[in-house]
């Protein structure tokens, strides 16, 4: 099966309306016995908030970053209808 990388940056990933596109286009890929390698680019807002976390995490002052990063990721998986799932609140709970 033939690879097919798809590259979405920004804008594509930080609206959830274009995500039934990406879904779209993924499953485009699959039909055409293609395996499809996704490049995606952050949330807006969680680069820097990485960087961040690199100086916070040397103080041992990074709990709220993590929180940050979590709560972030939550409320966009929410605007995607996403329910996330015991293994992803496991790890964040530890």
């Amino acid at each position: 099966m033939p690879f097919s990388v798809l590259k979405f940056g920004g804008t594509s990933v930080a609206n959830p309306e274009t995500w039934p596109l990406i879904a779209r286009l993924v499953t485009e890929k699959l039909e055409n016995e293609q395996c499809p390698i996704l490049v995606l680019s952050a949330l807006a807002g969680v680069s820097n908030l990485l960087e961040e976390l690199t100086v916070k995490a040397i103080e041992n002052n990074h709990q709220l970053i993590l929180q940050q990063l979590h709560d972030l990721h939550q409320q966009f998986a929410t605007k995607l209808g996403i329910q996330l799932g015991e293994k992803y609140t496991e790890h964040w709970n530890n």
